[in-house]
């Protein structure tokens, strides 16, 4: 029975990829090959849409299964690349990213601090989860330890006192990249 429902869903899937003559395509223009809406390329036979959800996963599973399988998932395979795939706004824009996030950060903490919701003895922690690599949590650690050192402000010196960094990532492998890095969780100094 499931077979043959498989059978029909997949006989019902009307997918024409190609127009008919594909020389008509002019060279160098860039278009659709198949000029109905994107969101129209897969249509099934009426009556069957209900069926769909018993034999293909929805996009959310595909997407964890492609990025988090053990096996083969980009991240978690260990071969997410963050300079030869695409990078994201903490590697580019190194160090300053980090340095803004952690002014707003010291700004949060000065905060809480004012309004009595965080103690001088209470550590502050910083956690970010899907660190990837460790990068974002380098420069905000680096820039911590730079400012309670520099800074004319002593407020700086007790924030970094009082601040803890946790990162965490879903990959196993980038987070062996985290502890290597040895960011996965310590002090700001």
């Amino acid at each position: 029975m499931r077979a043959a429902v498989l059978a029909t869903l997949l006989a019902a899937v009307q997918t024409p990829l190609f127009p008919a003559d594909l020389a008509a395509v002019e060279r160098g223009k860039r278009q659709l090959l198949n000029e109905r809406e994107v969101g129209d390329e897969v249509a099934v036979a009426p009556g069957t849409e209900a069926g769909v959800k018993d034999y293909f996963f929805s996009f959310r599973d595909y997407q964890d299964l492609m990025l988090f399988h053990p096996k083969f998932g980009y991240y978690s395979s260990g071969s997410a690349s963050f300079v030869g795939d695409w990078s994201t706004y903490p590697v580019v824009l190194a160090p300053y990213f980090g340095r803004m996030i952690a002014e707003q950060i010291f700004r949060m903490w000065g905060g809480m601090r004012r309004a009595g919701t965080l103690a001088a003895e209470e550590p502050f922690t910083i956690a970010e989860f899907g660190a990837g690599n460790g990068a974002l949590a380098e420069s905000i650690l680096d820039y911590i330890g730079q400012r309670s050192e520099t800074a004319s402000d002593k407020r700086w010196r007790d924030f970094a006192g009082q601040a803890v960094y946790a990162c965490y990532d879903r990959s196993p492998a980038l987070s062996a990249a985290q502890r290597q890095a040895e960011c996965a969780l310590r002090k700001a100094v």
